[in-house]
């Protein structure tokens, strides 16, 4: 199993997200990894995943190191592709860790052929949230090479409804005009009547 400690090797700079909106301080990310490797020592492996994996939803994800670390348990736990993303996005290509080209390698061959925006498709909504720009230097080469730019990073957000365009204000609109409808026809109708009445 990974250990999320120092081993020791040589570690190139991450180039952090530090700039990024929302990035967690750096003693709490040192926490959070703290805890994934007590479950992984403890032999709760399911649970380390799950805390990384609720991490990806907040500004944890926005952390190299998280995502490096995720990507290292899923690939200790058999998932190399999915691994693979992971370690892309965290920015880390240290040719000392020849396990992270490996995954990456596989990550990035199952996706070869995919459109630029297939490929953004698959980063966490939370780092898209945050732009192209605040990704590590390495993985924004690569995502731009692919064809991904600033816009196309970004998820798209709806536009919001005009409150004429709302189906609640269109109902409303279309059974106020029935009932104008009704009510000019029960007035003709009377009206008609007495009109009758007075010629017989």
């Amino acid at each position: 199993m990974p250990s999320f400690q120092t081993d020791g090797r040589r570690r190139a700079p991450l180039n952090s997200f530090r700039h990024a909106v929302g990035v967690m301080p750096e003693s709490h990310v040192q926490q959070k990894l703290a805890r994934v490797s007590d479950e992984i020592e403890a032999g709760r492996s399911w649970r380390a995943k799950e805390i990384l994996q609720g991490c990806i939803a907040t500004p944890y994800a926005l952390e190299p190191e998280i995502l490096e670390a995720y990507g290292k348990l899923l690939d200790s736990l058999g998932d190399r592709c999915e691994a693979g993303k992971y370690l892309f996005l965290c920015g880390q290509r240290d040719p000392e860790y020849p396990e992270y080209a490996e995954a990456i390698a596989v990550f990035l061959d199952r996706h070869r052929r995919a459109p630029a925006s297939d490929l953004v498709a698959l980063v966490p909504s939370r780092i898209r949230q945050a732009g192209l720009g605040s990704l590590p230097l390495a993985v924004q080469e690569e995502l731009r090479a692919r064809g991904a730019t600033e816009e196309t990073f970004r998820p798209s957000v709806p536009q919001p409804r005009s409150l004429a365009e709302s189906p609640l204000v269109e109902k409303a609109m279309l059974g106020g005009c029935l009932t104008v409808v009704f009510l000019l026809g029960a007035i003709f109708l009377v009206g008609l009547k007495t009109v009758w009445s007075w010629l017989w």
